[in-house]
């Protein structure tokens, strides 16, 4: 496997895991919102904009204090993920441009 292959490889094992084991530690914000967490990404997919904005400043206040931020938004880019991850929307592992409430 060439340098730039096994860096990818290394980056993405070291992404999953930081996810995993700061997803397991009590100290992650997201833990007390996990039963909910499937719903509030199906109401922010189908919600309008001003209702995206709001959703999106509470995921922030959430996610921000969290220790496995930067964790969160490598696994959600590695994994493809579509969803809230380190305080925002991403699609398909692609991090989504947000708007703000005014």
């Amino acid at each position: 496997m060439s340098e730039q292959g096994r860096c990818a490889v290394d980056n993405s094992a070291a992404a999953a895991a930081a996810y995993t084991a700061a997803s397991m530690a009590e100290t992650v914000p997201c833990g007390a919102h996990l039963h909910q967490w499937g719903s509030l990404e199906h109401d922010f997919a189908t919600a309008d904009r001003h209702e995206k904005a709001i959703a999106l400043h509470l995921i922030g206040n959430i996610c921000r204090p969290c220790p496995a931020l930067e964790g969160c938004a490598a696994w959600a880019s590695e994994d493809k993920y579509t969803g809230f991850a380190a305080g925002t929307w991403y699609f398909s592992g692609a991090r989504r441009p947000t708007s703000r409430a005014r």
